[in-house]
């Protein structure tokens, strides 16, 4: 399976990009924050890259792993979970000394992880979409049902930040090892 498409199962459904991206999103939340529907850049990218040692780092040494897709948690809250988890003790002073700060690095990574699911959403093909349509599964019906879901919310997410990202797909593999 590709990398975007098992992000895209993962976080599974959401509608949109909200227009304050502050406050980590509750279960039934069905936008991205508008941080992660705004343009990702060549060179926020090559900071994260830059950075990922760091964060691995901290992310160990406080005994950190991503939290799986919790029960009833839609795309939104997953996606949103995952980024805010990361933000564990001794990761913004980490980062401090590494020269930046957690605000900076979270609103990289939304973009990055919404770029993903959006890459996963257009790997989707019709015959796919088409196969988990019609498997009247609970499994297939959730599939189905959450890959519509994702498909919308990725409808707001730059075409170029998806560019960006399968540009810089090799430099940034170390993302899915963060706390493993």
């Amino acid at each position: 399976m590709k990398p975007a498409i098992g992000l895209l199962l993962f976080l599974g459904a959401g509608i949109g990009c909200q227009s304050q991206p502050t406050q980590p999103k509750p279960t039934g939340w069905t936008e991205f924050p508008a941080v992660a529907c705004s343009t990702l850049t060549d060179s926020e990218v090559a900071e994260l890259v830059k950075l990922l040692p760091v964060l691995r780092s901290a992310l160990k040494a406080a005994d950190w792993s991503p939290t799986l897709r919790r029960p009833g948690e839609n795309a939104v809250a997953a996606l949103s979970n995952l980024v805010e988890g990361i933000n564990v003790p001794g990761v913004g002073d980490s980062l401090k000394r590494a020269g930046t700060d957690w605000l900076i690095v979270r609103r990289t990574l939304y973009k990055v992880y919404a770029a993903s699911a959006a890459a996963g959403v257009s790997a989707v093909g019709p015959k796919l979409a088409e196969q988990w349509k019609q498997d009247t599964t609970r499994e297939g019906r959730w599939t189905y049902r959450s890959y519509q879901e994702m498909k919308r919310a990725c409808a707001a997410v730059p075409k170029w930040n998806v560019m960006v990202l399968n540009k810089h797909r090799v430099e940034l593999a170390g993302l899915d090892s963060l706390g493993r």
